[in-house]
């Protein structure tokens, strides 16, 4: 059972909002359900770090789907949080994308993609819907969003915005689950080539 509270109860009362998404309970990604309403993710370590909307696309669309394969540039938050390490690529227009290799992107990106489903979980609030036309009620959904992320705790907002830092490498979980898919040594080498490029990268 989910928390739920009706879109004009919570546009009334953000901060009820804020509260019920809060203390909800945390749940793994493929457990999201398909309904509507705002979202808090969080870290493998446990740290709530984004408040959202799910707009059109539901929970599962827009976190299972485009928060965790969705790129790394355009707002999709796990995405960009854990390009790091091994887990990092480059897009087109950055410098040392000539120096990629297209096949060790990809292996990056599907191991993080898994990594963030194994490892992060989020919260939920569903909002209800009583005969709101939809754009109307998208509408309001993303004015709640705004309202709750302006009484919610800075260290929620952490990876608000396009470009905020990506996590440190979480290396013993990202070696465990290496270990745990016996990954072939080409795909481990790969990693450890996006590895090098990001260390370049930081520079």
């Amino acid at each position: 059972m989910f928390a739920s509270i009706r879109i004009s109860d919570a546009m009334h009362d953000p901060s009820g909002a804020l509260e019920l998404l809060t203390t909800s309970s945390s749940i793994t990604l493929s457990s999201l359900p398909s309904c509507h309403g705002i979202y808090v993710l969080e870290s493998h370590d446990s740290k709530l770090s984004y408040i959202g909307e799910t707009g059109g696309s539901g929970f599962r669309g827009r976190i299972w789907g485009y928060h965790t394969t969705g790129s790394e540039e355009r707002s999709h938050k796990f995405s960009q949080a854990y390009n790091t390490g091994r887990l990092w690529r480059c897009r087109k227009r950055h410098p040392l994308y000539a120096l990629q290799k297209p096949s060790d992107a990809k292996v990056t990106k599907d191991l993080r993609a898994l990594f963030v489903r194994r490892n992060c979980r989020a919260k939920i609030c569903v909002i209800n819907n009583p005969g709101l036309p939809k754009s109307e009620f998208l509408a309001q959904l993303k004015a709640l969003e705004s309202s709750v992320k302006s009484i919610a705790l800075p260290a929620m907002l952490v990876w608000d915005g396009k470009y905020f830092p990506a996590e440190a490498e979480p290396t013993d979980l990202v070696d465990a689950l290496i270990d745990e898919l016996a990954l072939p040594l080409e795909k481990r080498h790969a990693l450890q080539r996006q590895a090098y490029l990001f260390t370049a990268h930081r520079k």
